[in-house]
């Protein structure tokens, strides 16, 4: 098979163009995103957490459930409120709500320092465990 003449466009032809999001519905989706893959990292990152702590759960238990249970036992990290405070948004954002691009970084923001200070948490464990 060759090729005899070949001719780069910087257009779409109008069948891609209806197929694919515009330049604003990909910006728009975009908080959508960084929020929900932040709400998927912190309830991954608490079901390790508990798992270390001894938490038997044999079904999934929502993300404010698992929060309100490290709050009761003492073990929620310091900023659990911010996140708390976030996760209605990053609830909106997971059920494809429309969410305000500076609400979603405040959500992703609250979110990032809770995983730092839950990583912490697990390390300072790890290391008493070898410690005893």
């Amino acid at each position: 098979m060759g090729v005899a003449q070949y001719r780069l466009s910087p257009a779409l032809p109008p069948q891609l163009q209806q197929d694919l999001p515009t330049v604003e519905e990909f910006a728009r989706e975009f908080p959508l995103m960084s929020v929900v893959k932040m709400r998927m990292e912190i309830e991954r990152a608490l079901r390790n957490f508990m798992g270390d702590h001894g938490f038997a759960s044999t079904r999934p238990t929502s993300l404010g459930d698992m929060l309100r249970e490290l709050h009761r036992r003492g073990l929620a990290p310091a900023s659990t409120a911010q996140l708390l405070d976030s996760l209605r948004v990053m609830n909106e954002a997971a059920h494809g709500m429309d969410v305000d691009p500076a609400t979603a970084q405040r959500a992703v923001d609250a979110g990032t320092a809770f995983l730092a200070e839950l990583r912490n948490m697990r390390g300072n464990d790890s290391l008493d465990r070898e410690i005893s």
